[in-house]
């Protein structure tokens, strides 16, 4: 068997998306392939509840182990913003939690899995870098909001060349260890980066990230760019885009489809119904509300007092509809 170690952090608010997600890896595992998870958390605040809940996840296959670490209440004082909780930062500490192994897959729990990932756990990292992971900019995207993105990786040291996505990484623990780079990550945890953890990993092991292929992270700003970024950047990146279209890795940064309708929102459902998380009701009222959204943005706007004044008068006086509308 190909063993495969990989990791998660999760707080008592994510523990169906994390079901769903473990559902979705061990769905495409080969048959030779055996998962190794690992689950950071605050044992305290998780609790034995949730704890028994989220190992249901390891139900759906006979090739897979699951363990729970308590990290306890690191980073209780870490800067947190756009509602990402302080279970982000767990993984800065994996090096020093796993002495036993060389490399490990950190993931987050906002994904669902489309291949399996033996092979790309063996080849990461091969020349030595400290992390392998997928990148977001390029020099072909140009809009207010990924300018304003790249001037602010300039502004803490990173390039937009090798800056990556921390949602999905390859971790070469075991030189992060000889370099000592968990203390190195402790004394940016404080700083109020604006994209926490993952600023502090592309800040530390700049020039040492390794860069995979968007399938292994096709975040919602890959995909939006697939779709709708300038033709130069779509025929340049036509391979990677069919390759992360067929088979990628789907993530859903930004809105999540636990919550709301999104983008890929029908990948995450489908896997949710054959998970150990589903829960009939709670698939119900899901799908109501977004019916009831959906509704609500077709209805017409009732005219206002003023309009409707105008409407009855210009009708009495026998004006044509254009004088009203």
């Amino acid at each position: 068997m190909r063993k495969v170690p990989v990791v998660f952090s999760i707080d008592r608010n994510v523990v169906v998306p994390f079901m769903v997600c473990v559902t979705s890896l061990l769905e495409h595992a080969r048959p030779d392939t055996f998962y190794e998870l690992f689950v950071l958390c605050d044992g305290e605040k998780l609790g034995e509840e949730l704890r028994n809940e989220a190992r249901r996840a390891e139900l759906a296959s006979e090739n897979c182990s699951l363990a729970f670490v308590d990290v306890g209440g690191a980073f209780a004082e870490a800067y947190e913003i756009r509602g990402i909780t302080v279970a982000t930062y767990y993984r800065l500490l994996m090096p020093d939690l796993f002495p036993a192994y060389e490399r490990m897959i950190y993931a987050d729990v906002d994904m669902i899995f489309r291949s399996d990932l033996a092979d790309l756990y063996e080849q990461a990292c091969a020349g030595g870098e400290l992390v392998a992971g997928v990148r977001e900019w390029n020099d072909f995207l140009h809009d207010e909001t990924t300018d304003r993105d790249k001037e602010y990786l300039r502004s803490i040291g990173c390039g937009v060349e090798s800056y990556v996505n921390g949602g999905f990484l390859v971790m070469n623990l075991g030189a992060m260890r000889r370099e000592g780079i968990v203390a190195r990550f402790l004394e940016h945890a404080d700083r109020q980066y604006l994209y926490q953890d993952q600023d502090i990993i592309n800040v530390v092991c700049r020039g040492r990230i390794e860069l995979l292929p968007m399938r292994w992270n096709y975040t919602y700003t890959l995909y939006r760019w697939a779709h709708t970024g300038p033709a130069a950047y779509i025929k340049a990146c036509s391979r990677e885009i069919d390759e992360a279209e067929w088979r990628g890795t789907v993530h859903y940064t930004g809105p999540k489809p636990w919550k709301e309708f999104c983008p890929r929102y029908d990948c995450w459902w489908a896997c949710y119904r054959h998970s150990a998380a589903f829960d009939a009701e709670f698939c119900f009222r899901a799908q109501e509300t977004v019916c009831r959204t959906q509704d609500e943005a077709r209805k017409v706007p009732r005219p206002s007092k003023w309009k409707r004044l105008r409407r009855r008068v210009c009708r009495a006086f026998g004006y044509k509809k254009s004088y009203w509308e």
